[in-house]
Formats: structure tokens, sequence, C-alpha cells
């Protein structure tokens, strides 16, 4: 996958804790660069049937749409890990209500890594959170973080909130091994890997998050594409779930990842378009929210 545009421009140092967040001239996503693949001389496994996205202009159609519609990336369907106590199947939030699979098969247009959330409380008692469900504190690259990120306590009312600041990720006290307040050892800020994918009856893209359980499983998978030459973005992947057992006795599913077919030459072209055309759309949407969090309106954060 390629690369956002490289500023010319020379590196600024990391914001301090107390620093006010100013307003950001450009937005960097990070992503996984589309000329590691390369191209394959011989094409094997072709996938059977054409998937809706892969229609020729159908991609650029659609995002030109969304945009022209103002239709937030964080608005689309999303896919969802079920919760450890419930059947192993993958739910999908639609217009037509949830609809469930035990394997969910996609073409993958985009990944960002290192998408960053630290909430106050935990999602189930977001009740208690002065914040909400929104996060309070994001990074969109893995290194600036934006929010408030000390523990308020409950009743804390939305005037007495303190004002959103940027601070470097690397030394926050809440991304350090052994900071987690549940179980294990781990960080207690999340990490994931944003992903939009496309089924085969819908040109529609769907949002997953990728878990921080199971994102060592999904570079391990797109480690494996890039030893065969393959494209993640010039293949069907299918998703499929493992439930595991922590250390500490706590039930939970992780995600799997498998090539299931390769596109023809013809298809793999055409999402490459689509490929540039949700890079795009995805840093528009990063901007929005970058601008509404500095100007104070943190509440748009709860759609990421």
């Amino acid at each position: 996958m390629t690369n956002p545009k490289k500023s010319t421009k020379p590196a600024k140092s990391a914001p301090e804790e107390t620093q006010a967040v100013e307003v950001a001239t450009e937005t960097k996503m990070p992503s996984i660069p589309m000329n590691m693949w390369g191209k394959k001389q011989k094409k094997k496994n072709l996938a059977d049937g054409q998937y809706a996205i892969t229609r020729k202009g159908s991609g650029k159609s659609l995002l030109e749409t969304l945009r022209s519609m103002g239709v937030s990336a964080f608005k689309l369907p999303r896919l969802n890990v079920p919760a450890g106590s419930g059947p192993a199947v993958w739910s999908i939030e639609t217009t037509r209500g949830i609809v469930s699979d035990e394997n969910i098969k996609m073409i993958i247009g985009l990944a960002v890594p290192n998408q960053r959330t630290w909430n106050q409380r935990p999602f189930s008692q977001a009740s208690k959170d002065p914040m909400g469900k929104r996060p309070s504190c994001r990074s969109y690259d893995g290194e600036t973080g934006y929010g408030v990120r000390e523990i308020l306590p409950d009743g804390t009312q939305e005037k007495d909130i303190p004002k959103a600041t940027a601070a470097p990720c690397a030394t926050c006290k809440w991304n350090q091994f052994g900071s987690t307040r549940g179980d294990g050892n781990g960080k207690d800020c999340a990490e994931n890997t944003w992903v939009l994918g496309f089924r085969e009856d819908s040109p529609m893209p769907i949002f997953f998050s990728v878990p921080p359980a199971s994102l060592g499983n999904f570079s391990s998978y797109l480690l494996g594409l890039l030893a065969e030459e393959v494209n993640p973005n010039h293949c069907i992947t299918t998703l499929s779930l493992r439930g595991v057992k922590s250390a500490g006795g706590v039930e939970y599913y992780e995600a799997l990842f498998a090539m299931d077919s390769e596109l023809s030459d013809e298809h793999a072209l055409e999402m490459d378009t689509v490929h540039e055309q949700l890079a795009g759309y995805i840093v528009s949407n990063v901007q929005a929210i970058d601008l509404a969090l500095q100007e104070g309106e943190r509440e748009v954060a709860i759609e990421a």
C-alpha cells in the first residue's frame, strides 16, 4: 500500500505535556506501503467471482459520493469481534440490522496502523466516565496523543474537564508495559489497526478496528503475503475467530487472517485506484476530528 505524500518541511519537536494543541496544517497517516509487494509474473488460484467494488469505476464513484454527503468513515458499517462469553461469530452492523457469520471474506482496501486510544474507565463503566464513551486521549500516528491523560473523579462535570493537550506517546505513562489497570502486564493505552474492507456483494466498505490481542496475527499475515509477493489489496482475505484464555483466566476471541484467493490483474488494478481513494478519504476524516479536538469539541472523538 502507498504512503501519504511526505512533507518537505523539517520535523518539529514533540510537544510538551502542558502545551496547548495547535491547529495542524497537514495530517500524516501511517499506512503499509503498497510497493513493498511488487508484482507477480504469474497469477495462481484466481478468485472465481467478481466483487462489487472491483467493477470499473465503482470505488471512485462511491467514495466521491461519501465525501459529497459528508459521511464519516467512522459511521461505516462495523465488523465486531464478539465478547469472550458469546458464540464464535462475527457481527456486522448494517442498515438492515446485524449480520452474523462464522467466517468473513473481504478484500482489504486500506490498513492504517498505530492508532491509539486511552479511556478514563473501561468501556463497561462508561456511565461513570466523565468523558462518556469517547476516548480521553487518542493518537492517529502512534507518536503524539491529543486529549486528557489524567483520571478524573466520578461525577466530574463537562465544564470541569481539563482542556485537551498534546503529548508524545513514547513517554506517556499509559503507554508503558505494566500500566494496564486490567488483567496481565500490558499497556493501558490500546493500540489498534484500522482496516477498511469490502465484502463480495457491496461496494460499501466496512470498518474493522483490529484489537490489540489480534495485532500480532494481522502482522504475521501481512508478512506472509509479503513473502509470497501478494499485495493485501490484490487478494481475498478470510477472517475467522479463535477462543483463547489469558493467564488470569479471562476468555476472549482473537481474529485470524488467511488468504483465500488472488484477484485477476484487471480487478487488482481497480483495487489500486480504490486504495488511493480510501487513503485520501481517511486523511480528510482524521483532519476534521483533529480540528474539532483542538477547538475543544471532544465529543466528536466518539466517532472513532
